[in-house]
């Protein structure tokens, strides 16, 4: 999962009216109780770098089918000095309540993989997001809880994680976010920044910076976008 791959890279080295496109989502590490609309086509890519020679570039489009099932395929490239490494992954997501159609709250669940180059699955994972509109929904709450398990070596590992995000709206066109998000063994990781509309389109941009705050200044830059059509 991308979460892992952002782990173990930085280790080594809801939504305002405004706002159209997805919520958290994209690059953040804590995921948000919503999805595009049925019908939607939504794509979001972005590009992170890790200092040291090590950057990421990652692409996910998806589409919301009528049911509501939320279908979304990512490719990843990762850059470690001399080498490079590409992941594939396939993600499946729906929501059993919808703020976004006037519930209370947001929650659904999330299942996918990720593939290395060669075909070998890598990793299979699964997680619950919740999250909880405030002050009119200016504000978001996001909580996430899952599993996750390593397939990539001799023995599978099988570990879970769990953040805490948040999403507010100081403007009609600009959002600040922040999120903490730790797996079982891994160190706690921070990420914040600010979201932009572009123009009067469904269009957004995020850049954020992100730090582990635990036994190292291991920490990244991100910059990304996202549509829907």
């Amino acid at each position: 999962m991308r979460k892992e791959v952002i782990l173990g890279a930085a280790f080594g080295a809801a939504l305002a009216s405004p706002f159209t496109a997805n919520a958290s989502g994209g690059h953040w590490l804590v995921d948000d109780a919503a999805i595009f609309p049925p019908g939607t086509l939504g794509l979001e890519l972005w590009y992170e770098d890790f200092g040291d020679s090590t950057n990421g570039f990652v692409i996910e489009p998806a589409y919301t089918f009528n049911n509501g099932l939320e279908l979304t395929g990512v490719i990843e490239s990762f850059s470690f000095g001399d080498g490079r490494e590409e992941t594939y992954g396939v993600e499946l997501k729906s929501l059993w309540r919808d703020f976004e159609a006037g519930d209370d709250f947001g929650i659904g669940w999330v299942v996918g993989t990720r593939n290395d180059d060669a075909g070998s699955l890598d990793e299979i994972f699964a997680y619950i997001p919740v999250t909880f509109p405030l002050t009119d929904g200016n504000w978001l709450l996001h909580l996430n809880a899952g599993w996750m398990q390593d397939r990539s070596g001799a023995d599978n590992k099988d570990g879970f994680f769990y953040g805490v995000g948040s999403q507010y709206a100081i403007t009609p066109r600009m959002e600040l976010i922040g999120e903490v998000f730790t797996g079982t063994g891994e160190d706690l990781l921070a990420q914040a920044g600010v979201r932009f509309s572009l123009g009067d389109g469904p269009g957004l941009m995020d850049i954020s910076y992100a730090r582990n705050l635990d036994n190292s200044d291991d920490d990244w830059f991100t910059i990304g976008f996202a549509w829907e059509f």
